[in-house]
């Protein structure tokens, strides 16, 4: 009996599993050979929101921008001009301070220089008393010579005298042996005479040099005096300094160093090419002097000084390329901008007309870039690139008034459908297109009757979540509601399942 029962059971089993097997075997048939009442929404060509801006015909300054280092022209070192310690040190001679021209810095102890020149000065008395005594005995050099012409005439006379006597016998040979002595030793005395004269005149040449010599000795010594003070050669400020009171100094030692701020310029290093456009028009291969900015950097604060671009340098790096320039600055004697200063440099070419600027990322690096189509598609044309200024571009021989792709993006190619973002494209500029959101799309107007057995399903659908269905009515309620999402909510309502 229980034998039975068992067996009853298992074929009770079998069978109604058989039974389920062939109802899920049927089900699967209707689905499948039943048509679909579903209403399938058309395929749709997926189009893509792009940011897009017009090409506008410009005038436009290009900049070069160089990073390079202030320098100033205009130093002097400050070394001591005689030796000896330092007597006193104004408290102005130290580093970073502004001196005025003429103002006086330091002394070196004056005495020895001091004695010197008081030693001068009395050999200078001593050779103008010598020149004024060489004067005097000239003088009477002079007279003693005319005392002996005059006595040389007077001997002559007598000779002559004497010798006409001795024809009638009233005098001796002897008288005439003796005038003719008397003549000869007027002669000598004479000589001599004009022998002291031409001493007397040497003399005084000699004096009048020893007076000059004097004088330039009194000179010297009166210069190395002053150099016992050395006073600002023109106004600036002082670096390097290293003087201390008391110090004892030696000729020539370097005590500091003093910088003109008017006299300050850049140095700057630009590429070949930058180079070449920085030259004069003609072909004097010269520099433009064109305007450049140099900006200091300063964590929140920024300073900028104009100039303007002066000369390049002699030789060319064979390391890194390009040319150095240097560019004269001004203004930067009432600014922080010191020597050493790394500054960034701006320099404003020659205005360029008939062009356009556009971002850089709308580009690739041989100018190609997107431009919007009449049919609302993508078509790609070469730009010529003229400069890059940062994150734009400055490009020529484009369609000027055509709409242009602003970010070149990797997923955009030739012929693909584009939804244009601009104020400046037209509001329509192709078929309408579905987003990739989802429940977006082209929009379309309901009626009545339509909205409100929309709402009543959404409403009634116990499955949907209440973000979801607030979400959806939400939407429902406004004028246009997108397509996809009325086709959706249709084709779930007649299938009978939400």
């Amino acid at each position: 009996m229980q034998f039975l029962t068992r067996a009853l059971s298992g074929f009770v089993i079998a069978g109604i599993t058989l039974a389920l097997l062939a109802a899920s075997a049927w089900r699967l048939q209707t689905a499948l050979s039943e048509p679909s009442n579903r209403r399938k929404p058309p395929a749709r060509e997926r189009s893509y929101a792009v940011e897009v801006e017009t090409f506008k015909s410009i005038a436009i300054t290009p900049t070069i921008t160089a990073y390079g280092e202030v320098e100033a022209w205009r130093t002097l070192e400050i070394r001591a001009a005689v030796s000896g310690p330092i007597v006193e040190l104004k408290s102005n001679f130290r580093d970073g301070a502004t001196v005025q021209k003429g103002e006086l810095l330091f002394r070196v102890d004056p005495q020895d220089a001091q004695r010197r020149v008081a030693d001068a000065e009395v050999a200078l008395l001593l050779t103008e008393a010598e020149f004024t005594e060489a004067k005097a005995a000239l003088g009477l050099v002079k007279a003693e010579v005319k005392t002996a012409k005059e006595q040389l005439a007077i001997k002559e006379n007598d000779l002559k005298r004497k010798q006409a006597l001795l024809i009638n016998g009233h005098v001796t040979q002897v008288a005439i042996d003796e005038a003719a002595h008397a003549v000869s030793v007027a002669n000598q005395t004479l000589a001599t005479k004009n022998q002291s004269g031409l001493s007397a005149r040497m003399r005084i040449k000699a004096a009048e040099h020893g007076v000059a010599r004097s004088k330039i000795t009194i000179a010297d010594t009166r210069r190395a005096l002053s150099d016992t003070s050395y006073r600002a050669p023109f106004s600036g400020r002082l670096t390097e300094v290293e003087a201390t009171l008391g110090r004892r100094v030696s000729q020539n030692e370097k005590l500091g160093v003093v910088i003109d701020p008017e006299a300050l310029e850049v140095s700057f290093h630009v590429r070949d090419a930058e180079f070449g456009r920085l030259l004069a028009k003609d072909a004097s291969g010269k520099l433009s002097p064109l305007s450049v900015k140099a900006t200091l950097d300063l964590g929140d604060r920024k300073i900028t000084v104009g100039g303007t671009i002066d000369r390049a340098a002699a030789v060319t790096s064979t390391a890194d390329g390009g040319r150095t320039v240097y560019a004269k600055i001004s203004g930067a004697a009432q600014s922080v901008i010191r020597p050493g200063d790394f500054v960034t440099v701006y320099i404003q070419e020659r205005a360029l007309d008939a062009v356009a600027l556009i971002p850089a990322r709308a580009a690739t690096e041989d100018g190609r870039l997107f431009v919007i189509g009449g049919d609302g598609r993508l078509a790609e044309i070469t730009a010529r690139i003229l400069r890059r200024q940062g994150a734009n571009l400055i490009v020529a021989g484009v369609p000027f008034g055509q709409s242009y792709v602003k970010t070149r993006l990797p997923y955009l190619s030739v012929g693909v459908a584009v939804t244009p973002r601009s104020k400046d494209a037209p509001a329509k500029t192709g078929p309408a297109v579905a987003s990739k959101s989802r429940g977006s799309g082209d929009m379309i107007s309901l009626s009545a009757k339509r909205r409100t057995a929309l709402i009543a399903a959404v409403k009634a659908n116990p499955r949907m979540p209440q973000a979801r269905k607030e979400r959806i009515l939400a939407t429902l309620e406004k004028p246009q509601a997108p397509r996809r999402l009325i086709e959706r909510l249709e084709s779930r309502l007649k299938g009978g399942r939400s």
